[in-house]
């Protein structure tokens, strides 16, 4: 049957991976930015933590909160370029000259990530018992988003795919959920230089940042780079315990980062009172994480084109579900055995999605959110309000 998108694909897509629900409050002050938490509970719990991470790691790395409305807290502005989009400059500027300065400062900065991540687990982990009750949903997750990508794709799965989902999700749930989960991919970093942030009548923000990112290569040393501010933002997922190795993936094998740590287990364990190193428990985060990186992008490409096209323009979904099977055998071939039908259902997904006849390639180009919801929808590449 052909690719076909239904009514309940679309109200799963929405309920579940759709991050434009979130509204964003105008701001009461020019100088403060205002988070809607959906709930009073939580933006009082997100006000709480970034005061402690203030007060135990440092004031200049994480926002300032000002104080919390109902379910809105408002923070101090940042302003500045999110670490992800500086990242995809300096690797553009670093291909284009091939002089070393960009590669440099782009492992100044991910240097700089890594040993403040290590400081944020332990202080997560030294809190867990506060904040965070149960592991992420990953049973949920999972079946919910293959699923839907079963059904879109009209896939055959691998017998006994379900089977492989839930021994995964019993081992997750046992033996890798210890630390809360603070998101660490760079998309929810500030890189806190005002230069680099475009004015609101510059009408090419790429081109701006790009031309600011390359004149600070050509004229600051080390010392400037290991100085300015990298503010690290939303800690709302912390209520959910996640392997000790999901944060550095985030931070070292998001598509534009991969590469900047060799995988191997010792790599990606940061604190060593969260365990020892695990290529097993290693090879499972990465399917964790990854899924979670790369489904969330194809399923806006196949059921909100028009958000893919904007909020994911410098993202390949299917970077994530092509790597996946070759990383975990390189890490485990126990893990590649226990877990072959889900590995083999990850690998339909992505061969599915390269090699569309022209119909199912026209489905593509539909955005089926819109066809099912009408509206006006507000979508957003970098942070609103250009912080």
């Amino acid at each position: 049957m052909p690719w076909r998108v239904m009514k309940e694909d679309v109200d799963f897509f929405r309920a579940d991976l759709w991050k434009d629900l979130r509204p964003f409050p105008v701001a009461a002050q020019p100088d403060e930015f205002a988070k809607d938490c959906f709930e009073d509970g939580a933006a009082r719990l997100e006000a709480t933590v970034l005061q402690l991470l203030r007060a135990r790691i440092g004031g200049d790395g994480f926002p300032e909160p000002l104080r919390v409305e109902d379910q809105v807290l408002f923070m101090r502005r940042v302003r500045g370029i999110r670490l992800f989009d500086l990242i995809r400059h300096l690797r553009i500027t670093e291909n284009e000259e091939r002089d070393g300065r960009a590669a440099r400062v782009l492992d100044l900065l991910l240097g700089r990530c890594r040993e403040r991540l290590q400081l944020i687990q332990q202080l997560l982990f030294e809190n867990r018992h506060n904040w965070a009750k149960v592991p992420y949903p990953l049973e949920q997750k999972l079946f919910g988003l293959l699923g839907l990508f079963v059904r879109v794709l009209d896939i055959r799965p691998p017998e006994g795919w379900a089977e492989s989902i839930r021994g995964l999700v019993g081992y997750w749930n046992d033996s890798c959920s210890v630390v809360p989960f603070r998101d660490a991919t760079t998309k929810n970093m500030i890189f806190a230089e005002p230069s680099i942030s475009a004015p609101q009548d510059v009408d090419d923000v790429e081109l701006f940042q790009r031309a600011c990112a390359a004149e600070l290569v050509d004229s600051k040393d080390d010392a400037y780079w290991c100085e300015v501010p990298i503010v690290d933002f939303d800690f709302s997922s912390i209520t959910h315990l996640t392997s000790p190795e999901d944060d550095p993936v985030s931070l070292h094998c998001h598509e534009w980062t991969f590469g900047t740590r060799e995988i191997r287990p010792e790599n990606f364990l940061l604190e060593a009172g969260l365990g020892d190193p695990d290529p097993y428990r290693l090879a499972a985060t990465f399917v964790v994480r990854y899924l979670r990186f790369g489904g969330r992008k194809l399923a806006y490409r196949l059921i909100n084109a028009q958000g893919f096209k904007v909020r994911f323009a410098y993202d390949d979904p299917l970077f994530y579900f092509d790597k996946l099977p070759t990383i975990c055998a390189g890490l485990s071939v126990e893990f590649e055995r226990d877990f072959k039908q889900l590995l083999e259902l990850i690998q339909r997904i992505a061969d599915a999605v390269h090699n569309p006849s022209p119909s199912d390639a026209a489905l593509l180009s539909t955005d089926y959110l819109r066809m099912h919801y009408p509206g006006d929808y507000n979508y957003w590449q970098q942070n609103p309000g250009r912080p």
